[in-house]
């Protein structure tokens, strides 16, 4: 069976398990019938890059793009985050550094992208955003063209299964409603691990929205709901926990102390990504796992955090296919080898974001 058969197959057969809901038959069959017209081989050496479109999605939190080529084949990916106002800067990076070109060369677009943007902010935020979902773009390309899928390109897989956790909730929910939902996940979708925000700037709990400090009464607020997320999965499924970033290294340092009874998988982001050396001191004071990486950009950004071990679980946000939010394809499989180099042990990488047919995000570990 072709590659093709087996994917038109598959959405087949999903439309034809939703007979009974004739609103989703429709969207799957035709999702078949384009990937049945959609180009996936080429003439290699003739190929080159025509064009670059794109837009803004989903309230302008994310730019899509699309790289169209002289032979019908297209690459798409998409950019998330620090991609407000993006659209004439990937006009602008398409222009310079890709049309005309052979989309095979990745790794020497992805230098020229870069370097062309050292004084244009090329160095993280929107400008890498907009990089990182053209170089995906490229990626996706590239596996049509020659018929492999990516991570065949990039040396191959080392396993046929992920495990994923399920990034439930936030932090206004009471405890017992963040309870039941763990609970759920893990007993109806099958997830064993789960993942809680316990960050929010508009708890009235707070001392005020702009201090970085945490109030006792935050912190008991913060207890009691992971507390009960514990108590309803019982001892056997991993917890994650996020602050995005929004405490000082004192507070940090007591949220990682309060969340040791609950043995969590990891404290995601308890204090600004701009201070690796304090996620350093927090992770020599608790025996809560430190994770960080997210607003980390390029594999530059990984080498001071790393050389000062801040991180228990290290957490780059690329995606291999579709989804880019702060570095790219080639930055991550970089993060996920020198990570390697400064642990006895490998480090835990968590990477790519996705959607699962329940609308729920997950991401892969």
């Amino acid at each position: 069976m072709t590659d093709r058969q087996s994917r038109r197959s598959f959405l087949t057969r999903g439309a034809a398990g939703a007979a009974s809901g004739a609103v989703l038959a429709s969207p799957l069959a035709g999702l078949a019938a384009a990937i049945d017209r959609t180009p996936r081989s080429s003439s290699p050496s003739e190929l080159r890059i025509t064009g670059v479109r794109g837009g803004l999605i989903r309230g302008q939190h994310s730019l899509f793009v699309k790289i169209e080529t002289n032979q019908g084949i297209v690459g798409c990916a998409e950019g998330v985050d620090g991609v407000y106002g993006s659209y004439y800067v990937m006009k602008h990076i398409a222009e310079r550094h890709l049309i005309g070109k052979s989309p095979l060369d990745v790794h020497r677009l992805q230098e020229e992208m870069r370097r062309g943007g050292l004084f244009k902010g090329a160095q993280a935020g929107m400008y890498v955003c907009v990089m990182s979902a053209l170089e995906t773009a490229l990626w996706d390309l590239v596996g049509k063209a020659l018929g492999l899928p990516v991570y065949q390109l990039l040396g191959g897989k080392f396993r046929d299964r992920i495990r994923v956790y399920c990034d439930t909730a936030g932090s206004r929910l009471e405890p017992a409603e963040m309870g039941r939902r763990a609970k759920e996940d893990v007993e109806k979708y099958g997830f064993t691990a789960v993942k809680f925000d316990i960050d929010d700037v508009n708890d009235p709990r707070k001392l005020d929205r702009y201090n970085w400090s945490v109030s006792l009464p935050e912190l008991e607020r913060m207890v009691a709901q992971i507390a009960a997320v514990r108590a309803a999965v019982g001892p056997s499924v991993d917890i994650c926990v996020d602050c995005h970033g929004r405490f000082d290294e004192q507070s940090g340092h007591r949220i990682a102390k309060a969340m040791e009874p609950f043995n969590l998988m990891w404290l995601e982001e308890p204090v600004p990504a701009e201070f690796p050396e304090a996620y350093a001191r927090i992770r020599q004071e608790t025996t809560t796992p430190i994770c960080g990486g997210e607003n980390w950009y390029l594999t530059y950004g990984f080498r001071r955090p790393l050389e000062l071990g801040a991180c228990d679980v290290v957490m780059p946000d690329p995606v291999a296919v579709t989804v880019t939010i702060c570095f790219s394809t080639t930055a991550a499989v970089g993060v996920a080898t020198r990570t390697k180099s400064f642990f006895e042990s490998p480090a835990r990488i968590v990477s790519p974001s996705t959607r699962t047919p329940s609308g729920r995000l997950e991401k892969a570990t």
